[in-house]
């Protein structure tokens, strides 16, 4: 019971009243029911997904009416040459009561592919939120890209400027090696020719 509180956009049919609402939303909008069945285990396996599923649906508008039906109120929904062979049983009705379109057997009743379904058959649509920005909102978030932009680049260019610095001085210090060595080389080759 408390998981089907925590759903809120997929609701379960559990008595008259909720039937009479959906019967009164499937004449307006349409719907989007799912026949299930608690003692089915692939409803069973399906209910993660719905879960997941009323989570992504925040996101977008919805357009039609998604409801659960059980076996008690099968029957009961107002649905015109609709036969349920077995469950769960995913389909749009339109406005009459009558069937559009079934979720695919063959497809897995994953929460991405379930929205992908209600968005080709107009039972949700992804929102827009926020709106387009203004001429003002847009400059400020130019300009708060370009400061930080410009400080970073101004890191980078010193780091780059110490790395430099830094093979600077390492090629000096290696020059100045291969002088003494050069340096002591040369004595030593002077001290062996004078051995001879």
């Amino acid at each position: 019971m408390n998981d089907e509180k925590k759903m809120k956009f997929i609701k379960d049919i559990k008595n008259v009243k909720e039937l009479q609402e959906t019967n009164n939303g499937i004449k307006k909008t349409g719907a989007l029911l799912i026949f299930h069945s608690p003692f089915c285990g692939h409803c069973q396996r399906l209910e993660p997904e719905l879960k997941k599923l009323d989570k992504e649906l925040k996101k977008h508008k919805i357009n039609k009416l998604i409801r659960k039906v059980s076996p008690e109120f099968i029957d009961k929904v107002d649905t015109q040459d609709v036969e349920i062979r077995g469950v769960p049983t995913i389909m749009v009705v339109n406005e009459n009561g009558q069937k559009e379109k079934t979720f695919p057997d063959d497809k897995q009743r994953t929460s991405d592919n379930l929205l992908d379904f209600m968005k080709e058959n107009d039972v949700v649509v992804k929102s827009q939120k926020g709106g387009r920005k203004t001429k003002k909102n847009r400059t400020t978030s130019k300009n708060k890209i370009n400061k930080k932009s410009k400080k970073s680049f101004k890191n980078k260019r010193k780091s780059f400027k110490n790395k430099r610095k830094s093979f600077k001085n390492k090629r000096k210090s290696f020059k100045n090696k291969r002088k003494t060595l050069r340096s002591k080389r040369s004595s030593l080759n002077g001290s062996r020719r004078k051995l001879y």
